[in-house]
């Protein structure tokens, strides 16, 4: 599939094996997709003032400058990176598509997923 995110990126490719991190903050964006072929994506989305609160500082000095904007109440620019999927990662997003969880307890073991991604 390639993706243009109009003002940010020219078209990129997206597939099998890669993870994408961005804040389109409105950008308009135009998805190719080949007919016929079947996709799944996980959409995975934190707000920044929720997920850090009692992080440390040397724990946000970690973490990529852009949510660290974020949390200092600096406008987050618009960005977008590509990385390749870990074999933890892998494991974790496997373990979130096959929950049998339901309700609240589905809810928690998503988010914990989640967090073990990020």
């Amino acid at each position: 599939m390639r993706i243009e995110r109009h003002s940010l990126t020219d078209e990129t490719d997206e597939s099998v094996g890669k993870y994408y991190s961005e804040c389109n903050c409105d950008i308009k964006e135009t998805e190719y997709w080949k007919a016929g072929e079947k996709y799944s994506r996980i959409y995975l989305s934190i707000e920044p003032h929720q997920f850090f609160p009692n992080f440390s500082e040397e724990d946000l000095e970690q973490i990529p400058i852009y949510l660290r904007q974020a949390l200092m109440g600096v406008k987050v620019q618009p960005y977008y990176h590509q990385g390749k999927i870990t074999r933890q990662m892998r494991l974790v997003l496997r373990q979130i598509l096959q929950c049998s969880h339901e309700g609240l307890m589905k809810r928690m073991y998503l988010e914990s997923g989640a967090v073990l991604i990020f």
